[in-house]
């Protein structure tokens, strides 16, 4: 009896594995076709998901059915692909990743009331040498910068 539900269990077991195929491929950058590391690879509406290693490759593991499989890389445009998996079928999907155009603008800190861009802003600078300050007696940096 012990045997029995012994062998029961290991294949059940093998039934539940055997479910699984494979999504694998490599992620390259599209200019220099080098391998990207670390790109984000993940399953849309799933908490599914890896990493690509040194040499751009990565792994997912699925039940089969239908997915979107969404690669991210800081830097880099995303790209979503619809996948179909099929029962104990792996899958090979190689992407190639183009760099964003522009990914932060300028941050601009004004003074005034209205924004500007840093090219369009008007600085002035003006130099007080220490002997003017002495003339005029002025016993804190408050008093200096009304002046």
């Amino acid at each position: 009896m012990k045997n029995l539900f012994l062998i029961l269990f290991i294949t059940s077991f093998v039934q539940l594995y055997a479910q699984k195929s494979t999504i694998s491929g490599t992620v390259k950058e599209i200019t220099k076709n080098e391998a990207l590391i670390g790109v984000n690879v993940s399953v849309e509406n799933s908490t599914v998901g890896t990493t690509s290693d040194l040499d751009g490759k990565y792994e997912l593991s699925l039940e089969p059915g239908n997915y979107t499989i969404i690669f991210t890389y800081t830097g880099y445009d995303s790209i979503t692909k619809k996948v179909i998996v099929k029962k104990d079928k792996n899958e090979i999907l190689d992407i190639t990743m183009g760099e964003a155009p522009s990914m932060l603008d300028e941050l601009v800190v004004t003074s005034s009331k209205f924004e500007r861009k840093i090219g369009e802003e008007s600085v002035s600078i003006d130099i007080i040498k220490p002997a003017a300050l002495e003339k005029q007696n002025l016993n804190n940096v408050s008093d200096v910068l009304q002046r």
